[in-house]
This record gives structure tokens, sequence and C-alpha cells, in this order.
């Protein structure tokens, strides 16, 4: 069997898609034809631990990438938190790799490649996970840069002038393994790096500088679907996901005046009516005041927000990492501390609080503790959450 003969028909195949589909004049309509054809290729021929679908990729932390026409997913493990036939979201850790797709590869077009591609990327973390190499035995190994690539049906210049604008891309990226590793060409070729991106234990070979890394360009012709196919299984093949741990997903921030906001949407009120009782939540006022006043008074570590909170106490056991943690309060009324020797409990047991002390309730904001006064606040400051039902406020 002649490998390359056989690809070359699929190629030739592909092409011949994607011309029947630039005769279908909606936009919508073209676009579907030619990510169906090449996704339709890669499932019948990646192995089928891989899957593959369109929507967005999510992270733990509720940020989110843009839309990417192919999504290569884990199919063994990976839940598809928001599922339909043209838009999913799919959890990072269960990503291996996105492919943007285009029609005519223009300048504009991959410069929105290269938007949509970061947009992923970044949503990894530079963080390390416990991998199990034989049992009883783990090592940390860093979580793993997913593969991007750029696939185009034609271009509208030079492969060298593509390579060129690529490489002033590269210049404006935060980092280096935010570009795609491949742009491939169907019919001319592909750029590239020159070795594989991808080492044992996710390591992720980074060059020193920008100038140190030329993409290369492949004049692949008849077999760039070869060459473009064998060259993002390889990367495939080399990553090794973290497992996922759907928990983290349970509680994901609100995105509230551009910062991500968690355990502030769950506090129970009683309006005075019998048996009135509504959830409400922090509205955008709220948070804004918070944030802008504790940027003003600034952090401070945890050990001196016990005794901002609560005066003098007990701080055997906690570990010096928990103490010296930076954390905020929100005291603008310079409330004393909490004296627990003034609490009493009544003939039912219920703890009564001194009217005015500091009696601080943690949110989060950007994955910061933020302890409020919410005798602070006002009315606007919360608004109803029509979500939850105050059943749910028991609930954990």
């Amino acid at each position: 069997m002649n490998l390359r003969n056989v690809f070359k028909a699929i190629s030739s195949e592909l092409f011949a898609k994607f011309k029947k589909s630039a005769e279908i004049q909606h936009n919508v309509g073209k676009g579907d034809n030619r990510e169906d054809a090449l996704m339709d290729f890669l499932k019948e021929n990646l192995p089928k631990r891989y899957a593959l679908g369109s929507g967005e990729v999510i992270s733990s932390d509720n940020s989110i990438s843009k839309q990417c026409d192919i999504v290569i997913y884990d199919a063994d493990h990976c839940p598809i938190l928001v599922t339909s036939k043209t838009h999913s979201v799919y959890p990072i850790e269960s990503v291996y790799g996105v492919i943007e797709i285009k029609s005519v590869l223009t300048s504009s077009e991959l410069e929105k490649s290269y938007a949509n591609i970061q947009s992923v990327k970044n949503l990894v973390k530079d963080e390390y996970f416990a991998h199990s190499t034989s049992p009883g035995s783990t090592i940390g190994i860093k979580k793993p840069m997913i593969f991007a690539a750029v696939f185009a049906y034609s271009v509208d210049r030079s492969l060298d002038a593509v390579s060129k604008q690529a490489d002033l891309l590269d210049k404006g990226l935060t980092r280096i393994e935010f570009r795609p590793e491949l742009i491939s060409i169907l019919e001319h070729g592909i750029i590239g790096p020159r070795n594989s991106y991808r080492d044992i234990f996710n390591n992720f070979k980074v060059p020193d500088s920008f100038e140190n890394e030329k993409l290369t360009i492949h004049n692949t012709k008849r077999h760039t679907l070869l060459r473009f196919y064998l060259q993002m299984l390889q990367e495939l093949n080399s990553i090794i996901l973290q497992p996922l741990d759907l928990k983290d997903y349970l509680d994901l921030p609100e995105i509230i005046d551009g910062h991500r906001v968690r355990k502030h949407e769950k506090f129970l009120r009683n309006l005075g009516e019998e048996n009135s009782k509504k959830i409400f939540k922090l509205s955008q006022a709220g948070i804004r005041k918070i944030f802008e006043y504790c940027s003003k008074t600034g952090a401070i570590t945890y050990r001196q927000h016990m005794l901002n909170a609560m005066g003098p106490t007990n701080i055997i056991g906690m570990t010096d990492e928990r103490l010296n943690e930076l954390v905020f309060d929100f005291n603008p009324n310079k409330l004393p501390p909490l004296n627990f020797s003034k609490l009493f409990k009544d003939e039912n047991g219920k703890v009564s609080y001194p009217d005015k002390a500091f009696q601080p309730w943690p949110i989060y904001i950007d994955d910061k503790a933020y302890f409020v006064d919410f005798s602070a606040l006002n009315e606007n400051d919360f608004e109803e959450n029509k979500e939850m039902e105050p059943e749910d406020f028991y609930s954990d």
C-alpha cells in the first residue's frame, strides 16, 4: 500500500467538498460544509479516544474561550457541560486540542485564528498535577498545553508571506506557547516548527526567544493532508490530560463588573410577611463598592484579619502559609472586632451578636477572600437571586 497515494486521494476529495461548499451562498451553510468535511475525515481516521465537536472551552474559574471550529476532546471522560449540534462547552481539563478552519487564509483570517487559539491556550494554568506512572508510583507533571492548528482550503498569497505574518503575530503573543503549532493550507503546504513541540510528561519545549524559533515552510503540495495528520497525531499522542474533578465546576464564579465572584449569591432575607422569604445576592453596585474600598485600603494577612475581626484570638494550629495569605477586610464603618466574651445564647440556644461589631462574611473576588461587613451595605447593593429558591439556602 502506498500511504501517500491514499492520503492524496482523500485530500482531493476534501478539496472537492470545499469547492462544492463554495457554491453555497449562505455564509453559515458554507462554514458548516467546510468544517464538516474536515471533521468527517478526522472522525474516520483519528484513534477512537479522540472525539470531535464545536463550541467553547471553559475553565473552573469561569474563564471561557472564543468559539472554536473543531474541539478535540477525551471521548471516554469528557463531560460536555452544554450540548447542541453546533455549539457545546467543554472543560479545559478534557480538551486535547482545537482547529481553526478557513476557506481562504487571508491576513485578517490568520489574525482572527491567532486570537481564537490564544483564548483557549490562555485557559491552561501553569500548574502541576499528580500522574501515576505505575501502580503505587506517581510523579508531578505540568498541565498540558493543548494542541492548536489552523487549517485552510486555499490562500490568497504565497506561503512565504503567510510565514512572515505568523512571525509577526508570534511576537505579539504574551507566551510563545500560545501560537498555533501548524498552519496548513490544503494542496499547498504547512508552516510549522522544525521539530515536535512536545516531549515526555507534557514537557513543552519552548525556545529561548522568538528569534530562535522561526517557523519552517514545508511545500508538501498534494501530500499536505498526510503531513498535517501525522504531525497533529504525534502532538496529540504526547499529551497527558489532567484528571477532571467535576466538583471544581459546581461552584463556578459569576462574572460581575469584569471580576470573577463567588459566595455572593446566597443570602436569605425575611421580607416581614408570613412565610415570605427570598434569596438575594450582591449586585454589581455592591461588588464594585467592596472592590473599590478594598483596593484603596489594600490587602492584609489572614493573621491581621483575625485580629481585626475577632480581637486577640487563639490561632494555634494554623499554618504559617494560611496566616500569611493575603485577604481583604471591608469594614468602612471602622467597627470594633467581635468580642466572643459578650456573646450569649437565648433559651433556644441561639447565639446573639452585638449590634455594632465587625461580623465578617467571606466572599471571593478573583480568587481572593474579601471579608465583608454587610451592615455597611444598603438596599441597592443587593438584588433578588431569581435562580434560587429559599430551600436552596440550606443546601450545599
